[in-house]
């Protein structure tokens, strides 16, 4: 299909462009040329593009289209010359005609299904697009005066019990690293002189006869004489030697602020050697009062059995928590598999009129694994939280060992929530009822130490410049092409300070390895933005990952574990590719690209779960920035809201606006720098 274009020159400046763009309407197609030497190279944009740069940017007005829009030839679009290229072989093709230098007009694959972003899979129908809510009323929080307490964890119980013995585990805190204990020292920040934690234990083989949670009363000058006493009793068992440990959560006010484990060996027969003093590594980051904790902290842990999970719930609210273990089985299944089966039938059935009845029936599905204990509690929280009366949704903060099942999609039909709390204006789905994210708990690793992430999840990321991945797949690897996914980096390129990169082996490996550069100087990044194709294959791990423009290879996990990006700069990542939210399992722990971004060091992750049509994931992409960077809104109430667009009330919804995952503190913040400036 062939489009007429109007022609500017890459020097004139920004300001004399919207003078000759004046009357022409935003969706006008416009062919901008640079000239380098012997080289020309061609670019496409709309109007509407070169007004959004000068509402966005209006310091930018008296510079050359070349730096406004900081045209490189990356950025180039491809050409075809009539005089050599016959009408059918541009019928399928985007990029810029030309009879010599004279701009014909701008080329785009004639409109066929939907496109989606996978590597599989047929298109989805097209769905009804609606605009996304813009704004909501943001809390202020109170000032106070404070200063930080630091300590480090403590933990005493026994090196070696027998089966069945009742022992003590003693919880306390320490100025310095207690050996034998892995948990990193946490920093609170308060004005109080004395203050309670509240610690709960996780020993999913050892009972707790008398409860889990104890209030830890502290003394910030004597802090090492707090001290919590758990009884526990030692699992029956025949083997001569039995290995465990015992992990306890430390909490402030809904904050979680440390997690610690100890080794335990249950011995039968003869004793065995003390246990080894364990690495240890620190959070870094410090817990303010004044920021709003979780409505509820839910930690899921996995127990001796793969089917098996042990939950603790956390709230800052009057409500009643469990005292006992709460344990849930998963009915054979182990998460990875249950959570496969699932999601799997979702591009089964999107764009046919059962898409509505199976995103119900995944919900259903999940809320029967959760324990009635959590219904329970979630009930007391969002009517604790309706008393506030400030029109905010309760927010959920899932601290999950298990890394595959999407709590978010769980049902709040009235089998389960009180349908007088529930919104009848959105879908009965968690994720947009609650603001709700996820994280990933450091733990034990063999060799036995903390790993990242840092707890808690960050409440404020600054975003100063954005790594900009765009995938073009329509000449190169036999991919689907992804029209939006061009517009959608245009689009940003436009409003925010971006460096863009493609979706090839040397600009990822740049972003990767964290030396990327800009006229000669290194280029600081805090976000990375990827628009590209991606697949998950839980069978095979080498097709996971994002699909490279013109090789046949994938960014892997793998690569990104080994990257030095996250680990120097910490950004928040957003992979607009489908299926890359999944966790595939990875050398038996936290894999895919969510965990090991996470692990590496970033503090904020989203992504797809599954196959996504391209026009929705770029209106979407482009709303959450609008809303989280220009509007000072909360993720996790943006990707509330972004859930709440499956509409249950259309012949076909479309499922993207429930596939997206999001892990990260769900009252996260991203702000620009507040000095104007971006980091070099």
């Amino acid at each position: 299909m062939l489009r007429s274009a109007i022609t500017l020159d890459a020097g004139m400046t920004l300001r004399a462009a919207m003078d000759a763009l004046t009357g022409y309407p935003d969706q006008t197609d416009l062919v901008i040329r640079r000239r380098e030497r012997l080289e020309i190279y061609w670019y496409t944009f709309r109007v509407g593009d070169i007004r959004s740069l000068a509402r966005y940017k209006p310091e930018k007005l008296d510079v050359s289209l070349r730096e406004s829009l900081d045209l490189h030839e990356g950025m180039a679009s491809g050409t075809y010359a009539v005089d050599v290229d016959s009408p059918k072989s541009y019928q399928d093709v985007s990029g810029v005609l030309l009879d010599g230098e004279d701009v014909l007009g701008v080329l785009e694959p004639e409109p066929k299904a939907a496109a989606v972003r996978s590597t599989r899979g047929g298109g989805v129908s097209a769905a009804v697009h609606q605009a996304l809510p813009s704004s909501f009323p943001k809390e202020a929080a109170p000032a106070k005066a404070s200063t930080p307490f630091s300590a480090y964890p403590r933990l005493e119980a026994p090196d070696n019990v027998a089966p069945k013995q009742k022992f003590e585990l003693i919880i306390g805190l320490s100025l310095e690293q207690q050996a034998g204990v892995a948990g990193g020292k946490f920093t609170l920040v308060t004005a109080e002189d004395e203050f309670d934690l509240i610690v709960q234990v996780m020993a999913p083989e050892f009972e707790a006869p008398n409860g889990i949670r104890r209030f830890l009363h502290v003394d910030r000058t004597q802090p090492q004489k707090a001290e919590a006493r758990v009884t526990l009793i030692a699992p029956a068992t025949d083997a001569e030697l039995l290995l465990s440990h015992l992990e306890v959560e430390f909490t402030y006010e809904g904050h979680l602020l440390a997690r610690a484990w100890r080794e335990i060996r249950v011995v039968s027969v003869g004793t065995a050697p003390p246990a080894e003093p364990v690495k240890t590594t620190t959070t870094g980051l410090a817990v303010a009062p004044e920021v709003e904790a979780p409505d509820l902290q839910v930690t899921i842990n996995t127990g001796i059995e793969e089917t098996s999970l042990e939950w603790l719930f956390t709230s800052p609210l009057d409500v009643m928590l469990p005292e006992g273990k709460v344990l849930t089985t998963l009915k054979g299944k182990n998460a990875q598999s249950f959570a496969l089966n699932e999601i799997k039938t979702v591009a089964e059935k999107d764009g046919t009129k059962f898409i509505d009845e199976q995103i119900l029936g995944i919900a259903r599905h999940i809320s029967d694994v959760i324990p009635l204990e959590f219904w329970n509690v979630l009930d007391q929280v969002w009517k604790r939280r309706n008393e506030k009366n400030d029109g905010r949704a309760p927010s959920l903060l899932v601290v999950s060992s298990e890394a595959y099942i999407p709590w978010e999609l769980a049902s709040t039909e009235e089998d389960w929530i009180d349908p007088a709390l529930i919104d009848p204006n959105r879908p009965p789905l968690m994720g947009a009822q609650l603001r709700v994210g996820r994280w990933i708990p450091p733990g034990p690793k063999r060799p036995r130490g903390v790993q990242r992430p840092a707890l808690p999840p960050a409440h404020t990321i600054e975003i100063g410049r954005m790594a900009l991945v765009i995938g073009d797949y329509y000449a190169e690897n036999g991919q689907r092409p992804l029209p939006l996914a061009k517009e959608e980096g245009k689009t940003l390129a436009l409003r925010y300070e971006t460096v863009p990169l493609t979706a090839t082996e040397n600009d990822l490996n740049l972003l990767l390895s964290d030396t990327l550069q800009k006229g000669g100087q290194p280029v600081a990044v805090s976000s990375l933005h990827f628009a590209c194709h991606g697949e998950v294959d839980p069978t095979n791990h080498r097709y996971n990952g994002i699909v490279l423009s013109e090789k046949a290879i994938r960014l892997s996990p793998n690569i990104v574990s080994g990257s030095k990006i996250c680990q120097d700069k910490q950004p928040f990542v957003f992979l607009n590719a489908c299926q890359l939210g999944f966790s595939s399992e990875l050398l038996a722990d936290y894999g895919g690209m969510a965990g090991e971004f996470l692990r590496a060091g970033s503090r904020g992750f989203m992504a797809p779960l599954w196959s996504i049509d391209d026009q929705l994931a770029h209106d979407i992409a482009i709303n959450f920035y609008e809303r989280t960077l220009d509007d000072g809104i909360e993720v996790g109430e943006v990707m509330r809201d972004v859930r709440s667009k499956f509409d249950l009330t259309q012949d076909i919804p479309s499922s993207t606006f429930v596939a997206y995952i999001f892990y990260g503190h769900p009252s996260l913040i991203l702000r620009r720098p507040s000095t104007g400036t971006i980091g070099g």
